[in-house]
């Protein structure tokens, strides 16, 4: 997944959209009606094109609910932890 924060200029945006296989889209706290509406209508846009993902961390706006696929949204990014596992065969220390 690419995560950033995209400035206000367009073609950096369709740039980051192009060059990406994946998008998620997370509102900060609850998210507004708009912000979650606006959510909903990019997934719709470019749902054939990539794989995304919708996250909400807080609860979803309950006008919300009646939107089209609006089930598809996640409460959060899933686990916390981190592990990260190194080869070290054939390393000399």
């Amino acid at each position: 997944h690419l995560i950033m924060q995209i400035n206000p200029q367009p073609q950096q945006a369709l740039d980051v959209i192009n060059e990406s296989q994946s998008l998620c889209l997370v509102t900060d706290g609850g998210g507004s009606v708009d912000s979650v509406s606006a959510m909903l209508a990019f997934y719709h846009l470019f749902k054939k094109y990539k794989k995304i993902r919708l996250v909400v961390p807080e609860e979803v706006p309950s006008l919300c609910h009646s939107l089209p696929e609006s089930s598809v949204i996640e409460r959060d990014l899933g686990p916390k932890k981190l592990s990260i596992n190194l080869d070290t065969n054939g390393v000399v220390l």
